[in-house]
């Protein structure tokens, strides 16, 4: 996968070259909003979000979904005080921004 070789430009042009009914497909969207936030475009993520999120193979213990969230948030915070994402931000980012359970496939996700 081409984020996965930090190639998300890439992958994003990839993506946008699918055909419609490709694109919409739970998993491709997926990787476009984690591209989308290795590129710093957070709005994308956002909208990601805001969206249907339908991955029909999603499994329970996934933590794909709440990673996002999380990143998300913590890059929000980071961008609006100025500083770098560090361990103390993203503790700080996973007790004030849980996910909502649609998105929260984490097992015992209050210790996560």
């Amino acid at each position: 996968m081409l984020t996965t070789f930090d190639r998300d430009e890439e992958a994003i042009r990839f993506i946008e070259a699918l055909p419609p009914h490709l694109r919409s497909h739970g998993r491709i969207r997926l990787v476009r909003a984690v591209a989308a936030l290795a590129t710093g475009d957070l709005d994308s993520v956002e909208r990601y979000f805001e969206g249907e999120v339908d991955i029909a193979n999603i499994r329970e213990n996934e933590t794909k979904l709440s990673d996002l969230w999380f990143a998300l948030h913590a890059a929000r915070l980071a961008q609006k005080r100025g500083v770098l994402i560090e361990d103390a931000l993203r503790w700080e980012v996973h007790d004030t921004f849980p996910p909502p359970a649609r998105f929260d496939f984490r097992l015992n996700a209050e210790l996560s």
